[in-house]
């Protein structure tokens, strides 16, 4: 007999009781955790592909610095310019910034 079923047969009916009806309710916390996750999750995705869509077709350079100034990120709109994004990205950025 495991520990764990020895405690379960000595345990006053009870503390059963009040065990199930704990597990239960972390059960139940955690399909409306899943729930909340997947719906927003959907919308994040939702979000992530309007903005994606306005990046490919703006006719503006995007990009994003980091800290340092280095490109993390460039549309492909720099092709125009004569440099693909693979080019550009990861290199220091050195013109007008604004803070």
């Amino acid at each position: 007999m495991t520990d764990l079923r020895k405690k379960i047969q000595d345990a006053p009916r009870k503390t059963i009781l009040e065990i199930v009806d704990r597990l239960e309710q972390q059960v139940a916390d955690f399909s409306r955790f899943k729930e909340e996750y997947t719906y927003y999750r959907s919308k994040f995705m939702e979000s992530e592909t309007k903005f994606s869509l306005i990046v490919q077709n703006i006719p503006d350079v995007i990009y994003v610095l980091d800290s340092q100034g280095v490109i993390k990120f460039i549309s492909n709109v720099a092709t125009g310019y004569g440099y693909s994004p693979e080019e550009l990205n990861r290199h220091q950025y050195h013109g007008a910034c604004a803070s």
